[in-house]
């Protein structure tokens, strides 16, 4: 008793709880759904992430480099056509989840534009802008582009994207961009096989950082919902090698 916390502008304290979902959501009409609250990103968190399905082992490239924050305060409307395109038009604090508003800062504006033109194709087009805020002296404003298509069938499925983020923290001539594919194969019932590689870049000023990662395992569904996994994972930058086991829990 009497300790002092130790609380950080970004993560709080060792006991702070961040609420991520919580929103209010109204349908006026079939194809319209407006939202209002602490809202899930639309750049990777609603669609590469279930995508991808091994959330418990790795994140997705954008979230593993913070291309964007995974859930933000601010209004979103939903189009929806024919079950076959989505648009998603959201307007946000652009802070995330584990900053305060910056009272001089200024809205994040977004779009994203899914389309599924046949079975099991998606296609994706998300693009954000957000200008500097007032309380930075030298900076620029920040955009982000992310292309993504991924093909899904019942024992497979197979992903690329291609994400690029201009002037990433307000910086000028700060970039970042990279690339992620990957794919899966269910053997059996039970048995999954997974191959990931990852290139990331990032440029300031004249400097440009390149780096790999590779990450491929198995996976074991003893019970429905109960995973265990086991993979190689190899980053370049450093030249690190691990093996990992993970586990993880669906409710």
């Amino acid at each position: 008793m009497g300790n002092a916390l130790n609380v950080s502008y970004n993560e709080g304290s060792k006991y702070t709880v961040f609420l991520k979902l919580a929103e209010i959501k109204y349908s006026p009409l079939s194809f319209i759904d407006l939202r209002f609250g602490q809202l899930l990103n639309t750049q990777y968190l609603t669609t590469q992430d279930k995508f991808w399905g091994y959330r418990y082992v790795y994140f997705t490239f954008q979230e593993v480099h913070r291309y964007g924050n995974p859930a933000d305060f601010g209004f979103q409307a939903d189009l929806k056509f024919a079950g076959k395109i989505l648009n998603q038009l959201s307007v946000t604090n652009g802070e995330g989840p584990m900053k305060y508003q910056d009272e001089n800062g200024k809205f994040l504006v977004s779009n994203n534009l899914e389309v599924r033109p046949i079975d099991g194709l998606l296609l994706k087009l998300y693009v954000d802008y957000s200008p500097k805020p007032d309380t930075l002296g030298v900076s620029k404003e920040r955009k982000t582009i992310s292309a993504f298509v991924g093909f899904k069938k019942e024992k497979f499925r197979f992903a690329t994207e291609l994400n690029k983020v201009f002037n990433y923290a307000f910086r000028e001539n700060s970039n970042y961009y990279g690339i992620s594919s990957f794919g899966s194969f269910t053997l059996t019932k039970r048995f999954d096989i997974f191959l990931r590689y990852d290139s990331i870049n990032k440029s300031a000023s004249m400097n440009l950082e390149k780096s790999h990662f590779i990450l491929a395992g198995t996976q074991y569904e003893p019970l429905e919902n109960f995973h265990f996994a086991l993979n190689n994972r190899n980053q370049s930058q450093g030249n690190l090698a691990t093996l990992n086991f993970n586990a993880g829990f669906l409710f």
